[in-house]
């Protein structure tokens, strides 16, 4: 999301960035429109279309680990069945996350979840994976999360902020591929696991901070301040603002 003053927006697809093209084409200020152009436009552009391809942090950046506690048993969950419309939404989102490479089949697995089906307010569903027993076996990860307060007073002050949200940013993080399939969870009459970190494991959230504290180490603190998958680029002046988002862009399409 990218915040303007009392302006806010969220994107998460290229013809949502075509429409704020059309938008700022519309702009009567023309320095001002040229300069949203050339460092917001031109970068988000870029941005989505590598996004739409999935572009991946490399596994030296990062990579998921579940350091499994060997003492504990393999659970293998009893299989829920669904049927009707949970089963087709299930057929669908496993036929998206195959197509991007997130999850791959298994033929043989010694750890299985089930699946669970959340219905949001707006009426659709959402997928989640009950990871429970495998939470369980995991020690928790103590790395050093952001404070909230001091972010919050880090970015006061600023004439200038643009709050970003990674889209899908979880499944840009590899799992480790000895770890790949103790992710595995049943969908239909097969078995998946996720080749890419997914939601509702423990630690993912302090791998995903370990990810953006070393990619984004030169900004922080300086013209950015990051909570895991969310950003606030910060500018003291607000003259200087598109060459911060810039700079931030950059750095987001060169890892």
């Amino acid at each position: 999301m990218s915040r303007f003053n009392d302006a806010a927006v969220e994107i998460s697809s290229f013809d949502q960035v075509v429409g704020i093209a059309a938008v700022i084409q519309g702009l009567k200020h023309e320095r001002f429109r040229d300069n949203l152009i050339k460092h917001l436009l031109l970068p988000l552009m870029k941005l989505t279309i590598e996004l739409s391809k999935h572009a991946r942090i490399l596994t030296l950046v990062s990579q998921h680990k579940l350091s499994t506690n060997p003492l504990k048993k393999l659970v293998a969950q009893k299989r829920c069945l669904f049927g009707g419309e949970r089963l087709k939404v299930i057929k669908e989102e496993v036929e998206k996350l195959l197509q991007t490479g997130f999850i791959r089949r298994v033929d043989y697995c010694e750890w299985a979840a089930n699946l669970v089906l959340v219905k949001k307010a707006n009426g659709k569903w959402r997928m989640c994976i009950d990871y429970t027993n495998l939470n369980q076996a995991c020690p928790k990860d103590c790395y050093p999360m952001p404070n909230i307060d001091k972010l919050v007073e880090a970015a006061s002050g600023n004439e200038r902020l643009s709050l970003l949200d990674a889209y899908s940013g979880y499944h840009q993080v590899p799992m480790a591929l000895e770890d790949e399939e103790k992710t595995s969870f049943y969908a239909g009459d097969e078995i998946y696991c996720y080749v890419m970190m997914p939601f509702g494991l423990k630690n993912v959230g302090a791998t995903y901070q370990k990810m953006v504290t070393i990619m984004f180490q030169t900004h922080i603190g300086r013209n950015l301040e990051v909570y895991v998958d969310n950003l606030v680029v910060k500018s003291w002046k607000a003259k200087d603002h598109l060459a911060n988002l810039d700079e931030t862009f950059s750095n987001l399409r060169n890892n």
